[in-house]
């Protein structure tokens, strides 16, 4: 009896399939502060996920603070159609604020709407004073994978 259980989990187990491209620091034709770098870019079914790299430097000698603005997109440089900032982790968006004092470093992610595997370029635009900006970012896939999640139904 337990031979046929497993058996039958095992026949009602499925697997998804999920695709996603990835892109290690992109290069760009500009950017709007220098305290900033893009170092990934994911394209999944779900969501673009920008990863970032923030270092004060020495830009802030006393101190300052850093969130993502609402009203940040991202943009096809060939189409123009704007994804949206549906959500950010690690890092606050306005009108909350993260606050440091002295030399400080941190990583976030920015999640928009997925954006179609052919864009090519793309801009980042924050629409705020002092904002992430970057334009003419090139997408050139260095690693496409796919994973396999197996789940049972049992």
């Amino acid at each position: 009896m337990r031979k046929l259980l497993l058996i039958g989990c095992l026949f009602f187990s499925f697997s998804i399939i999920s695709n996603a491209q990835v892109y290690m620091n992109p290069t760009y034709g500009a950017k709007s502060l220098k305290e900033v770098e893009i170092t990934k870019i994911e394209i999944t079914d779900r969501y673009t996920i920008v990863h970032f790299y923030f270092d004060s430097k020495d830009a802030y000698p006393v101190g300052g603070w850093i969130a993502l603005s609402k009203n940040m997109y991202i943009k096809n440089a060939k189409t123009h159609k704007k994804h949206y900032l549906i959500k950010a982790s690690n890092i606050p968006t306005l009108p909350k604020r993260l606050d440091f004092s002295g030399p400080y470093t941190r990583r976030f992610k920015a999640y928009f709407p997925p954006i179609s595997p052919a864009t090519e370029t793309l801009h980042i635009i924050e629409e705020a004073t002092n904002g992430f900006n970057f334009y003419k970012i090139k997408l050139k896939p260095i690693a496409y994978f796919t994973t396999k999640l197996t789940q049972n139904l049992c």
